[in-house]
């Protein structure tokens, strides 16, 4: 039985959005997704990585609520 993993790595995230590596890097960078820094590798936690993309989620009229 495999327990929900509570830390991300930068590579799952990137996996799970199908997005590239470099752009979640990048909202680290930006302060738009928290991240701690170990060593010279990041983690996210699931709790933020989650209140991120609920965060990303456009309006009823398609405008979104925060910028990217």
């Amino acid at each position: 039985m495999e327990k929900d993993k509570d830390w991300l790595s930068v590579e799952d995230i990137a996996t799970e959005l199908g997005m590239s590596v470099t752009t979640v890097r990048a909202w680290i960078r930006d302060r738009k997704l928290k991240a701690a820094k170990l060593g010279r590798d990041y983690r996210i936690r699931r709790a933020d990585y989650e209140a991120f993309i609920e965060k990303s989620f456009t309006t009823s009229d398609d405008e979104p609520k925060t910028e990217h």
